[in-house]
């Protein structure tokens, strides 16, 4: 099974850092703005932003665990349907002839079209080795 995503050190740091800024917020006892006007960075903002990268990640990770039995499902197929098609040549063999000419229709070769193997010629040594003298 394929191996999960954990949340980014990063998004880790700033989890631990919200811990840091509630605890300043209830020391304070203002909510304390960390960016600027236009882009406020406060606990609230920090940890909607923490829950909506959760979401997406167990979004992700749920896809990814989907996508991998999808895998599996599908190998699994790819491998019987292959399966089949050797069974079909082998049965086409034994049904008609190995040199039937069904079996180059199903994609196998015929007896008859293999190339019977070259015999190396026998190379004497010893002429040999008198020649170069």
């Amino acid at each position: 099974m394929s191996k999960i995503r954990n949340a980014p050190i990063g998004v880790q740091t700033t989890a631990e850092r919200l811990l840091g800024m509630i605890h300043v917020d209830a020391a304070t006892g203002t909510a304390t703005n960390y960016g600027t006007v236009a882009k406020p960075i406060t606990v609230v903002v920090v940890s909607n932003a923490i829950d909506a990268h959760k979401v997406e990640l167990d979004d992700y990770n749920s896809g990814k665990k989907l996508l991998a039995n999808k895998l599996i499902k599908l190998k699994k197929s790819e491998k019987a349907i292959t399966e089949m098609g050797v069974r079909v040549l082998a049965g086409g063999k034994s049904f008609f002839s190995p040199d039937g000419e069904e079996v180059q229709i199903l994609g196998g070769t015929r007896t008859s079209d293999r190339k019977s193997p070259k015999k190396k010629p026998v190379v004497d040594i010893a002429s040999n080795i008198k020649k170069a003298s």
